[in-house]
């Protein structure tokens, strides 16, 4: 039993870090596009 929640633990452990994961991703992808855009605006 005790097997069994250590198991569930490391999973919503991963899940969560994939989550972050993806999380990040996106922020990058969003602040690089508007980095991009103030740098088309400039020129």
């Amino acid at each position: 039993m005790k097997k069994m929640g250590t198991l569930l633990l490391l999973g919503g452990l991963s899940l969560g870090v994939s989550l972050l994961g993806v999380l990040l991703f996106l922020a990058v992808i969003y602040l690089d596009k508007a980095r991009f855009f103030a740098l088309l605006h400039q020129l």
